[in-house]
């Protein structure tokens, strides 16, 4: 628009009116809103991805619980129970885990029954009997946990667990 028609405009009427989308602050906001949006999406994934944990799989998570376990040179009666409902606890979340079998609220006896019903693999089966069967008497009868049968059935629940993990995960 020329110079002169402006002031021809300006001299006729008493108001003169700037549209909003031609105002300062309209463009401002205008470029600053796009740029928000695609910094916050942008911030948003980042902490999305940056906070995914990576799934540990059972066999994985069974065996560092089963590494962390402690054994004192001297357990106490206490120490012994501890121990044993750590390992049995261990033991059956994994094969929960690891196979769908549903026994982590039953007994020690009754987990070896559910197995054998399920015809669980054979190498493993001794192994989970050695387990089980001798540890009734630590955990409800008071018995001494002797230190070389806790260092064997942590030896025999981490063989049940390389065992038993699928063969691609073995390599």
């Amino acid at each position: 628009m020329s110079d002169q028609l402006k002031a021809e405009l300006c001299d006729i009427y008493d108001l003169w009116h700037t549209p909003f989308w031609q105002t300062t602050w309209f463009l401002v906001l205008s470029i600053m809103i796009p740029v928000a949006i695609v910094v916050g999406v942008t911030v948003y994934f980042v902490v999305c991805y940056m906070s995914k944990k990576r799934k540990v799989s059972a066999w994985e998570r069974a065996l560092q619980e089963l590494r962390l376990l402690k054994i004192d040179t001297e357990p106490t009666k206490d120490q012994g129970k501890r121990f044993y409902f750590q390992l049995t606890g261990i033991v059956k979340k994994y094969l929960h885990a690891r196979f769908d079998i549903n026994i982590v609220g039953k007994t020690d006896k009754e987990v070896c029954n559910v197995l054998k019903d399920h015809s669980f693999t054979q190498p493993v089966m001794p192994l989970i009997d050695e387990i089980f069967s001798g540890v009734e008497f630590i955990k409800y009868a008071d018995s001494q946990a002797r230190v070389q049968q806790m260092h064997n059935n942590v030896d025999h629940a981490i063989s049940i667990v390389e065992k038993t993990r699928p063969l691609k995960m073995q390599q």
